[in-house]
């Protein structure tokens, strides 16, 4: 998920530069996977001032040149040889300091050099640990040990994490990910090559008609998130006019969840207005396993998305079976509205089997599965318009669509339909939802934002949603409503 910075500073009032808020965030548990700079001209101006033409003579020997001091606010003025013919004592220019980069607006004009020279390079290392003393890493006999192997986790208390980021001109991106969890072991036992996950990144940026050029490990994230929404998003806040997602399609991936990524390489190629984007992934995921033949599991029962390894049975479940996902995207864009259709196929080594329970009746199962999905967006006037319709192998099918509309300067609406069938299947889904996944729900979401005078904003939502089939901690079908407001003062 992208948040913007200056759009955060709207609403909290907080000094703190982009990096020291990214370690505080991250402190909070929301993990800031990078931080990309963006401004609309490239480079920002830098090192470019106002000075002022103090003197103008020509040059001795140069008929087209003119020898010039300006005044740029410095202790003494600058003496500039100009090749304008129009220079004059008097003017007013733009002046290029001593080590300016101005960035040229053609494509074509990229070199390996520059990227080496130029690019910007970031090294984040952190450690923690609890102070308190915890049971898990308690001395303990041999023999009770051995009785109960995992109550104790196999390494120290201590969480490593390291990040190496790349980047030039938002063009170039490459670095790489490296963490141990408390508990897990380092450099020993079963993590002799040090960390216990390990991520690396490539991604290539507005290279002729390559919009995007990915590998490594990336995210896919398209439409409304019904289908392929790799990434952790947002569901209810206070801020009612962002239930829309806005898809970024294939992006690098530099975090430190151990799941919720692809591994392999992808491509967005950009003509005209048509975006058309593949991908394909082939990774080993933790699993529980529940039956082998010949040290080769046969079958799982359920997948593990904990991304801790600090005990055997943790250990046992690593890297489990192979998962395999092809997917695609094709979106049209126009000035007033755009659409897309988005497929995916998943592929495991060996087949989920779930105990046969009435909440596990509609759930995946097997080891094969595919989704496919129509998204837009339009707008007209005030209105915007949007949503997404998928559809999984075995026929189930979710829906959603909504709509913001600004009603006056100071009052802005938003609207959301959601039905997702009790047998829609999708892996990767990530929708906008009161439980997680996109099954088994349906609701109505309504939000309003209303600016009644200077300073002040009330925020309200009202959703009521409903679980027609039996989910976790239910015995029956269950619905529910969820009221809140909040009032803001900000006299800045």
């Amino acid at each position: 998920m992208i948040i913007s910075y200056n759009w955060l500073k709207e609403y909290i009032d907080f000094k703190e530069s982009p990096e020291e808020l990214a370690v505080i965030l991250t402190d909070l548990g929301l993990e800031v996977a990078s931080i990309d700079k963006f401004s609309s001209i490239e480079g920002e101006l830098e090192g470019l001032v106002i000075g002022k033409v103090k003197t103008c003579e020509k040059h001795p020997d140069a008929d087209k040149l003119s020898i010039t001091t300006v005044d740029i606010g410095l202790e003494r003025n600058l003496p500039i040889v100009c090749g304008a013919p129009n220079v004059a004592a008097g003017q007013s220019v733009v002046v290029a300091t001593v080590g300016t980069c101005l960035y040229p607006t053609n494509a074509d004009s990229f070199k390996i050099k520059n990227a080496i020279k130029y690019g910007n390079h970031q090294l984040f290392i952190r450690s923690q640990k609890i102070l308190e003393e915890q049971v898990g890493y308690s001395s303990i006999s041999d023999s009770a040990l051995k009785e109960n192997p995992n109550s104790r986790y196999l390494g120290n208390q201590y969480k490593i994490y390291t990040k190496y980021k790349y980047n030039y001109k938002n063009k170039i991106y490459w670095g790489f990910t490296a963490e141990k969890d408390p508990g897990e072991e380092f450099f020993s036992g079963n993590n002799q090559n040090g960390f216990d996950f390990y991520s690396a990144h490539l991604q290539l940026n507005d290279f002729g008609i390559f919009k995007t050029i990915t590998a490594g490990d990336f995210q896919a994230r398209f439409g409304q998130g019904l289908v392929l929404w790799s990434d952790m998003g947002f569901g209810k806040t206070p801020y009612v006019l962002n239930i829309r997602k806005k898809a970024q399609g294939l992006q690098k991936y530099s975090s430190s969840n151990e799941n919720r990524f692809m591994r392999g390489a992808g491509t967005t190629v950009s003509i005209k207005n048509i975006d058309v984007s593949a991908f394909y992934s082939n990774k080993k995921i933790d699993a529980n396993i529940t039956d082998s033949i010949d040290n080769e599991i046969s079958a799982v029962s359920s997948f593990q998305n904990s991304g801790y390894h600090t005990i055997p049975s943790e250990i046992m479940d690593k890297d489990a079976i192979r998962e395999q996902i092809l997917g695609g995207n094709l979106t049209y864009n126009h000035k007033l509205f755009k659409v897309g259709v988005t497929a995916v196929n998943y592929n495991y080594s060996a087949p989920l089997l779930k105990d046969t329970t009435p909440e596990n009746q509609f759930k995946f199962q097997g080891n094969e599965n595919s989704n496919f999905s129509l998204d837009y967006q339009f707008g007209f006037r005030d209105f915007t318009f949007f949503g997404e319709e998928a559809i999984s192998e075995n026929g189930g099918y979710a829906l959603l669509n909504g709509l913001l509309v600004r009603m006056a300067p100071q009052i802005s609406l938003s609207v959301m339909h959601r039905y997702y069938d009790k047998s829609y299947q999708a892996n990767y889904a990530n929708p906008f939802a009161e439980s997680s996944g996109a099954n088994n729900e349906s609701g109505l979401y309504l939000g309003v934002e209303i600016h009644p005078i200077k300073y002040w904003t009330i925020t309200a939502y009202y959703d009521n949603y409903q679980f027609p089939w039996i989910k976790s901690g239910t015995d029956a079908p269950s619905n529910g409503n969820e009221w809140f407001t909040q009032i803001d003062f900000n006299p800045n």
